[in-house]
């Protein structure tokens, strides 16, 4: 394949992922909002402990099944409908044994009746869309990403007419959010139907050889994805127990804002997961070339939404959810560097991925999730939510700090300030650009700061000619392509 072809399929893919991504989120969004202005903080932070409980047992389904389905396939795709059909009859077994374990751990925690009932229910919901991932990892090892971000725009539209259409009828807690399985059963079945058109049909003949090897192979991918799923949801969990709903409710609008801008550097890399195993194998020059240009990208991205969102952080909070949860904004002051931290280790992570690492990144995953438990354990007893905050970042930073050690040791030594000076400094300008204008409309702020940024850039001499035609070439084949 030929580079330009392969720009040009990065291209649609990352299109069709981030403009339908853009419309998942916004509708995950409107649904937070709506569910913590109808519910209060402290009806809140009942909802997002339940999803946070149930959310952290999910990779007991998912096995880490995906990534390895992703890479594999996508380097032979004759071999889908076997991965297919043990994904699915894997995930089922494991799910059942998942929600069995999730219901004695609620239980034995002696929560409120509301709140048991509330992680069943979520429970149930995280397991069924984790085996429906199944079909998603055949999406993307085909490269089929319009139809992974078609779908995800489904079920979010269904969970968010359904959440809707429960206020209107006044619904609690648990009947809300009992449309969330009964949107995930038809998000299973468009999926179904949609991978049996279009990629592969699912092989049923169960070889039991061939699924302990999945699971045998999967098991790093599964270790490091539930480092991160614990460090993920383990800080809202331990929030709820050592301090109560409401600060859990404050800091799951934090978390929910800063879900609205993940799904960037999340879909990038889905995207260029498949292009950088590939070319592991193939060509060692574009894989350096690509890992290059792609943290670069986020780099330049990362910086100002970490500057400019310290800026505006209680505006967007007061906004959004109501003056009422203004407390969180120092939570969020410091989630945006959480979420910098983030896109800058995005690349570096799944190139060690492709390049079968993953036994270190389950490593380094353990390490940082150590640190962001007792660092929680110390911080929210005297910081509550604000010391869970400060937990993440310091975990997120210690993964980015190591991860980027041993790429820059073993794989390609990056020349870091070199890259980072010019959009440093531009990102710091900006910052003090915004603090002068903060007391103007939010979204004014946003959008002056963001064309300071661009220009401070340009005039560093950062956004070069070579970066324009670059964007040229992964655009235009996206729009026409041949």
């Amino acid at each position: 394949m030929t580079g330009t072809s392969d720009f040009s399929k990065i291209a649609k893919n990352t299109i069709f992922l981030n403009a339908a991504t853009v419309v998942t989120r916004g509708l995950s969004f409107i649904t937070s909002m709506v569910i913590a202005r109808y519910l209060g903080e402290s009806g809140f932070g009942r909802y997002t402990f339940a999803l946070c409980f149930s959310g952290m047992f999910v990779i007991l389904t998912d096995l880490g099944l995906s990534y390895l389905t992703v890479r594999e396939v996508a380097r032979d795709k004759s071999i889908a409908g076997k991965y297919l059909g043990h994904n699915l009859v894997i995930r089922t077994v494991f799910g059942i044994i998942t929600f069995a374990l999730i219901f004695i751990a609620v239980t034995m925690m002696d929560y409120p009746h509301e709140v048991e009932t509330a992680v069943h229910i979520l429970a149930f919901f995280t397991i069924m869309k984790c085996v429906g991932s199944s079909f998603g990892a055949i999406f993307m090892a085909f490269e089929r990403m319009g139809l992974v971000a078609l779908l995800d725009v489904i079920i979010s539209a269904l969970i968010l007419g359904g959440i809707l259409a429960g206020i209107y009828l006044e619904y609690d807690l648990i009947n809300l959010i009992r449309i969330y399985p009964a949107a995930v059963i038809v998000y299973i079945c468009l999926s179904f139907i949609l991978v049996v058109r279009t990629c592969a049909r699912p092989e049923y003949a169960f070889d039991f050889s061939f699924a302990w090897n999945l699971i045998r192979k999967s098991f790093p991918f599964a270790l490091s994805s539930i480092f991160v799923i614990i460090m993920s949801n383990i800080d809202t969990v331990m929030l709820k127990t050592m301090k109560g709903d409401i600060p859990a409710g404050y800091y799951g609008v934090t978390r929910a804002l800063i879900s609205v801008l993940v799904f960037i550097p999340a879909n990038f890399t889905t995207v260029l997961y498949p292009v950088f195993s590939r070319y592991y194998q193939s060509s060692m020059d574009s894989l350096i070339k690509y890992y290059e240009q792609s943290f670069r990208l986020f780099l330049v991205m990362a910086l100002p939404i970490a500057a400019g969102g310290m800026i505006v952080a209680n505006g967007i909070i007061v906004l959004f959810y109501g003056q009422s949860y203004s407390p969180a904004t120092p939570s969020l002051q410091i989630m945006v560097w959480a979420l910098a931290i983030q896109f800058l280790s995005a690349v570096p992570g799944i190139l060690m991925l492709a390049v079968n690492r993953q036994k270190t990144i389950t490593l380094l995953s353990f390490a940082a999730v150590v640190l962001n438990i007792v660092l929680n354990v110390i911080l929210i007893p005297r910081y509550s939510f604000v010391g869970a905050s400060i937990a993440t970042l310091a975990a997120y930073s210690l993964i980015f700090i190591l991860i980027l050690y041993i790429i820059s040791r073993d794989i390609h030594r990056l020349e870091i300030w070199k890259v980072i000076w010019k959009p440093l400094l531009a990102a710091l300008l900006m910052g003090v650009f915004a603090f002068c204008i903060r007391e103007a409309n939010v979204f004014l702020v946003i959008a002056l700061s963001a064309s300071f940024y661009l220009a401070a850039l340009s005039g560093l001499g950062e956004i070069r000619r070579s970066d324009i035609d670059l964007l040229r070439r992964l655009i235009k084949p996206a729009i026409n392509p041949e």
